[in-house]
């Protein structure tokens, strides 16, 4: 009996290393696609990767064997953009650029992340670490200040990534049902561009004109 059993468990744990990525990928729901899925969970190769439009380039995945044993499975992902390691409950390591513009109603374009680590359990953000520098487009960058920086964190349970330059900030809080609301602020706001700010739906506040953006995933 224990050897059948023993079989049995040899048996499924081959079928899961080398059941094919692209069946993975059409299992799950995380928003991520490619043009091209090759390879097995264990080791495979997605061309011209993107999430949720995001494009993220080509990616090199492999499964960590012994991270089965523990029952906490950790697929690692490493390309010429991005780099980092996905588990059940969050991504560690991440760390790379990517090109935001056009895939968010955000004002943001280039988006560079350094050793970001990310924990949720359940829906509630329990640990983050690292940090995100972005470039602001559109109308906005010049009242934005170029470039907004902050380090993550989690904050009342949501992951919380506060962005400021000299000149503004993009407090963008995330929630675990994927929801997210972004609090933009512009201190410094020239006279010129103030009147079409105001009719895009920014407000003046005591800091400067704020405006609320939300959202989900």
């Amino acid at each position: 009996m224990m050897r059948l059993l023993w079989l049995t468990g040899a048996f499924v744990l081959g079928a899961i290393i080398l059941l094919p990525l692209r069946v993975v990928l059409a299992l799950g729901d995380a928003g991520l696609a490619a043009r091209q899925v090759s390879g097995s969970l264990w080791s495979g190769q997605l061309a011209d990767a993107a999430w949720r439009g995001v494009p993220l380039g080509d990616l090199a995945v492999g499964l960590a064997p012994l991270s089965l044993l523990s029952g906490a499975p950790r697929l690692g992902f490493e390309g010429p953009a991005l780099t980092g390691t996905a588990m059940a409950d969050g991504v560690t390591g991440l760390s790379g650029t990517v090109d935001a513009s056009g895939h968010t109603p955000l004002p943001i374009g280039r988006v560079d992340l350094q050793n970001l680590s990310i924990r949720f359990a359940g829906r509630t953000c329990t640990a983050a670490s690292g940090s995100v520098a972005v470039i602001a487009t559109g109308p906005m960058a010049t009242a934005l200040g170029g470039t907004l920086q902050g380090l993550v964190r989690c904050d009342a349970g949501a992951l919380l990534l506060p962005l400021a330059s000299a000149t503004g900030q993009v407090q963008l809080r995330i929630d675990g049902n994927g929801g997210w609301q972004a609090l933009i602020t512009l201190a410094s706001v020239g006279e010129t561009a103030r009147p079409d700010l105001l009719a895009a739906g920014f407000a003046p506040t005591p800091q400067g004109l704020s405006r609320v953006l939300e959202g989900h995933l």
